[in-house]
């Protein structure tokens, strides 16, 4: 669905810069409107699993200092979410603003793990 947003916005002229570790199954074709960035998921040698929820936090607010985004859209909760308040704090401004997309995995899956409920909830609030 974020991907055919995103070809649609870009098809009436929109900027779309799409951010993610890999290209989606679906953008097999996308006009220059549609800007691809990949998010490296670099090894870091203290960590078992590559800390990808910060090298996303990080290119986000790097994206938007260097463009002026005036939206980021984050996908899911965990871990998106949390990037995006991450890059709003590193970037420091009232723009971009950030919109959280809550899907029924969000709350069915991560729900059951009472270990994410408080960052779930402290990265999704309501205004």
């Amino acid at each position: 669905m974020a991907s055919e947003l995103g070809l649609a916005l870009s098809a009436l002229g929109v900027e779309v810069h799409f951010f993610s570790y890999a290209l989606p199954f679906r953008l097999t074709g996308f006009d220059a409107k549609f800007i691809f960035h990949e998010v490296e998921v670099s090894q870091y040698p203290l960590f078992k699993y590559p800390p990808y929820t910060l090298t996303l936090a990080a290119r986000l607010a790097e994206e938007s200092n260097r463009v002026g985004l005036d939206i980021i859209h984050v996908h899911y909760a965990i871990p998106h979410a949390i990037s995006g308040f991450l890059a709003k704090q590193i970037i420091g401004k009232k723009r971009p603003k950030l919109i959280t997309t809550l899907h029924g995995t969000d709350i069915t899956l991560i729900g059951m793990d009472p270990s994410f409920f408080a960052v779930t909830r402290f990265s999704t609030p309501i205004s």
